[in-house]
Formats: C-alpha cells, sequence, structure tokens
C-alpha cells in the first residue's frame, strides 16, 4: 500500500486552479505554503469535514459541496490514494473517441447503441463500497479515518 502521505507539501500539491483563481495570493508559492500549513492542521484536528459540507440544487437534485478549501484540497488527496490504492485510471473522453473512431473505420459490420444512465450516482450502494473498502484493506487506517456514516458528516 503506497498512498501519498499528507503532509503539507503533498497538500500544497493539490491546490489547482480552481483555488488559484478565487484566491489569486495563491499565485505566490508562500502563500501557496501558508495555506498548505492551514490545510495540514485542519487534516491534523481530525475535524476536517465537520460542517463543512454545503447542499444545493442542480437541476432539482442534490448535491453537495465543500465549503472551504481545507476540506475540499482533503477531499482531493483521499480520492487521490484510493486512486492509487486501486490503480483507477480515467481515461478522457478524447482517448475514447479516438479509440471508437479508429474501430468504426474497420470492415467489419457494426452497431451503435446509445444509452443514457439516468440517476447513476443514486444508484450507486454507498455502503457497500465502503464495506468492500475496509475488507480489501488497500486503503491506509489514516485514510479511513473517516467515513460517510462518521460524526464528521452527521451535520450537513
Amino acid at each position: 500500500m503506497f498512498e501519498t502521505a499528507y503532509t503539507i507539501k503533498n497538500f500544497q500539491k493539490f491546490i489547482g486552479l480552481k483555488e488559484i483563481s478565487s484566491d489569486a495570493a495563491l499565485l505566490d508559492r508562500r502563500e501557496r505554503f501558508k495555506k498548505s500549513e492551514e490545510i495540514f492542521h485542519h487534516f491534523s484536528s481530525g475535524e476536517y469535514f465537520k460542517n463543512s459540507i454545503k447542499k444545493i440544487s442542480i437541476k432539482n437534485k442534490d448535491a453537495f459541496i465543500f465549503k472551504n478549501i481545507q476540506s475540499r484540497i482533503i477531499e482531493r488527496a483521499f480520492l487521490n490514494n484510493i486512486k492509487k490504492a486501486y490503480k483507477i485510471k480515467i481515461r478522457s473522453r478524447e482517448a475514447i473517441i479516438a479509440v471508437l473512431i479508429s474501430l468504426l473505420k474497420e470492415n467489419s459490420p457494426y452497431l451503435i447503441h446509445r444509452f443514457d444512465i439516468q440517476n447513476f450516482y443514486e444508484s450507486c450502494n454507498t455502503d457497500l463500497l465502503e464495506k468492500k473498502i475496509v475488507k480489501d484493506k488497500r486503503i491506509s487506517a489514516q485514510s479511513m479515518r473517516w467515513s460517510p456514516e462518521s460524526e464528521q458528516c452527521a451535520k450537513l
């Protein structure tokens, strides 16, 4: 199990364009380091998601976003470690289309079916997913400190 450690230096790597565009001070390397220290202390407190999730509506569906940069960056670090543990590589839409075009250019008969998946995320069994992650033990204990049932997410 090789995870990216939850350190000031690594949190700094997860500060992206979205954060920099919303806070121009983060263009400065020293300011990003200060923000990373703040994120690290927020993470070390163990209450990094407490009261930090905001419920919004998108196309008449409930969605959730983080209220602060600290929680957003910590979430990115978690997701990065899950992707590493499960060797998840998300292909870009352009790469998928390029492969599809090359397959369609071959001289063999084919049928094209178009499917729309409605309510995809709502249909995911998160309990089953969490149990699998815990059972597999690919994620470190430090990453597993948080779970959706924990007190940290109780107040949305």
